[in-house]
């Protein structure tokens, strides 16, 4: 299998028992130089990023290794385990949002060692929609396929690691030179959002709500059936964490309700 180095955190693209599992594109709230700094400080956004996002990307896995972040993932998820049927349904392409500077949004709650949780809700701005590099041409030669090549909508995560202060211009602000890919997203024009990724706030905090919900179902499911102390003990943490969180979203929702 192989291991990937993303700044001193170990990644894997394998499954790990008892092991804090993340999808390398939920990783939504903390790059990796933020994770490096973190996870020594043992802080809420040394995070675990949705366990139903987990399993329903269906894209890379990473481990952090040799640490317990958020709370533990005891088994992952099967994303055609019939669970993500109640979820609500990506949102069509916005065509009057899409556009250079627009702002999508995501909502996700996080569980930190000391049990506390965290809602937090992050901003992907869209920088550029143009043809997929290396589509129309090789080398800087043209491609001789004439087929048309659809366009792709590249947004970033605007955060205090992308959006940066410009040297010499004091209150001034830009994107970073370098920016990490996990804050980075592209999906099709004329295509659906990106998985939990919605126009308005409140939209994305509805969805945020739905799929704790699904995590808790599965997470119920699985208490009745499991046998084995270990993982029946990571469940029960698991579970109280994810009912905390989806409390916390409800609050966060009632709070974006009355803006």
């Amino acid at each position: 299998m192989q291991a990937l180095e993303c700044s001193s955190i170990n990644i894997m693209a394998s499954q790990v028992k008892s092991t804090a599992v993340l999808n390398i594109r939920a990783l939504i709230g903390a790059t990796a130089p933020e994770l490096d700094s973190e996870l020594s400080a043992t802080s809420p956004a040394a995070m675990r990023a949705g366990a139903a996002t987990t399993r329903a990307t269906g894209q890379g896995m990473i481990t952090l290794r040799s640490c317990s972040v958020g709370r533990p993932k005891a088994k992952n998820r099967n994303r055609d385990s019939g669970m993500m049927n109640k979820l609500p349904k990506a949102q069509s392409y916005p065509t009057t949002i899409i556009k250079v500077g627009g702002v999508l949004y995501r909502v996700f709650a996080i569980t930190n060692e000391a049990g506390n949780v965290e809602v937090r809700v992050t901003e992907w701005v869209v920088r550029t929609i143009r043809a997929q590099r290396n589509s129309l041409s090789r080398g800087g030669v043209p491609s001789w396929d004439p087929t048309p090549k659809p366009k792709k909508v590249n947004l970033c995560q605007r955060n205090q690691f992308t959006w940066v202060k410009v040297k010499g211009k004091p209150g001034t602000f830009s994107w970073a030179s370098k920016i990490w890919a996990g804050y980075k997203e592209q999906f099709s024009v004329g295509g659906s959002l990106p998985f939990g990724m919605y126009t308005t706030k409140r939209a994305a905090a509805r969805f945020a709500i739905a799929d704790t919900e699904e995590t808790i179902l599965w997470l119920e499911n699985e208490l009745k059936t499991e046998s084995d102390p270990r993982e029946l003990a990571e469940l029960n943490v698991e579970y109280s964490s994810a009912l905390a969180e989806l409390n916390a979203l409800k609050r966060k929702l009632n709070a974006l309700a009355k803006k």
